[in-house]
Order: C-alpha cells, then structure tokens, then sequence
C-alpha cells in the first residue's frame, strides 16, 4: 500500500495518515480517485471532499515542494497558499496549472472545483 501498488480500504488508509500524524481528509480525492476503478459504485460524486484538503494531499503526493516552486500564472506565493488552505477558488485554468506543478491529474478535482465555484459562499473567489 505505501508503494502504492494497492489501495487499501478507505477505513486502513484513514488509520495510517492518522498514526503518522497527518491530516486523513486531505488524502480523501486522491484515495477515492485511486479507489474508483475498484469501487462498486466507481462513478459517485467525491464525499464531501473539500478543494484545499484535495489540493494539500496532491502537494503531500509530490513531496511538499515549495509554494514559490508550484505558483501558477496570476498568483502570487500567498494566494497560491490561500488555494491550499481552501480560502480562495481560482480559475479552471488556473488550478490546471498549479496541479501540473504538482504533476497530478486535474480530473479527480474537476467535480470538487465545479461544486465550489456553484456554491459560491464563504471564501474569496478569482
């Protein structure tokens, strides 16, 4: 599981972020993305999963670089902390950019992202 050749039950993985004293929300996307080809029902919405706990395990996967080092086009180093800590939305384009930094797939946070921007409450949007 750790070399990730399986994935392992949400319930283990869950456990294991949090004995090592990590954060088991911000690995939620990446383990339901990782899940869904083996998951009975593969094609559900992602469960509550926030954008900036998506982004944050994305950031983890890639070896926590730096936030200078994964500043997409039109952010500067605290809005693109701002993205990670769920305080601000950026545009599609945008968010594209910052996960090919992080050399991650930008479809797991595609639905997360729509949701975000529909519900338009509680955070600054670009």
């Amino acid at each position: 599981m750790l070399e990730g050749q399986i994935v392992a039950p949400w319930g283990v993985t869950f456990m294991l972020a949090h004995l090592f004293g990590g954060q088991p929300g911000d690995l939620r996307l990446m383990w339901e993305s990782a899940a869904k080809p083996h998951a009975p029902n593969s094609h559900a919405r992602p469960s509550g999963v926030s954008l900036g706990a998506g982004l944050r395990g994305a950031r983890l996967a890639a070896g926590y670089p730096a936030t200078v080092d994964i500043c997409p086009s039109g952010l500067d180093e605290a809005d693109t902390e701002d993205v990670f800590a769920g305080l601000l939305v950026p545009q599609w384009n945008v968010l594209c950019e910052m996960l090919a930094r992080l050399d991650a797939d930008a479809e797991p946070f595609e639905e997360v992202w729509a949701a975000r921007i529909a519900a338009r409450h509680g955070g600054r949007f670009e």
